[in-house]
């Protein structure tokens, strides 16, 4: 990056930079703070994955009129339909009765899987029949299968591996609400995913996407990052409150609507066109 800076500097080029950090995603260092409000200083234009970015620059010093928030959007399937989507939640999703939970994502430590676990072991205690699905893989999946074991999960919990495409989105219309209880997620393009085909999402107070995309108790529920009696709380709260799944899928569906590639592109845009012009008013 800095090796850009220069060449694009000495060339006489303007410079943007997008950024998806937040303030969670790493233990900050005074040293790398200094570096950060110098590099953020030089650059012209910074394009923010959401608000949680656009804190991240403004705290390292970056100027409001450089700043320009864009949306973060997934790709989808060339013949999605948001009709078609909605009509395969209300047929798919789970009843009250049958919760159905939903994990997709890497297994490794960062995702915090092991707190979502002892959260739903609080649930099945509750509800017999609630079932997590977790979807994905990584250097984690044997110690979480060992904690499946040591909370007596085995037969509640399923491990699938990956799943892409049509296998995955099926999923998301199967499932009572996703659930990304990470520590550290600049995004979390899985929600954007979910909300497309009608599903709410539960997510930690250090995703990304939390501003922007969960409405409470409407397309999801925000908790305090590690603390499974409140993820707990949420998941069950969800089994009612999102019941309806009709309504829950028009609400998803209306939330994630601006979240499309076009909206990036065109956001995208416009801050250049926006930085170009006020170089040369200058």
């Amino acid at each position: 990056y800095w090796a850009q800076l220069l060449i694009l500097k000495l060339r006489g080029k303007k410079v943007a930079v997008f950024c998806d950090s937040t303030i969670h995603d790493q233990r900050q260092r005074a040293f790398k703070g200094v570096l950060k409000r110098v590099f953020f200083g030089l650059i012209n234009a910074i394009f923010c994955y959401g608000t949680r970015s656009m804190e991240y620059v403004a705290h390292y010093g970056a100027s409001p009129e450089k700043i320009f928030k864009r949306c973060q959007a997934a790709a989808i399937p060339h013949d999605y339909s948001a009709d078609r989507a909605r009509a395969d939640r209300v047929a798919l999703a789970p009843a009250p009765e049958t919760p159905r939970f939903l994990y997709v994502g890497r297994l490794s430590p960062e995702k915090d899987v092991e707190t979502l676990l002892r959260a739903f072991a609080r649930i099945h205690q509750e509800l017999p029949a609630a079932r997590l699905v977790l979807v994905g893989n990584g250097p984690q999946e044997t110690s979480l299968r060992a904690l499946v074991r040591a909370l007596e999960l085995e037969g509640a919990v399923e491990l699938l591996g990956s799943r892409s495409g049509a296998g995955l989105f099926a999923e998301y219309s199967r499932a009572t609400c996703l659930i990304l209880p990470s520590q550290s997620e600049p995004w979390g393009l899985v929600v954007n995913e979910a909300l497309a085909f009608g599903c709410p999402a539960i997510v930690s107070s250090h995703c990304g996407c939390s501003p922007e995309l969960i409405v409470d108790g409407v397309t999801g529920y925000v908790y305090p990052v590690g603390d499974a009696d409140a993820l707990a709380q949420r998941m069950m709260a969800a089994v009612s409150v999102f019941a309806d799944h009709l309504g829950t899928a028009t609400a998803c569906l209306e939330q994630i609507a601006e979240f499309s590639p076009r909206a990036a592109a065109g956001q995208i845009l416009f801050g250049l066109e926006s930085t170009l012009a006020a170089s040369m008013g200058a």
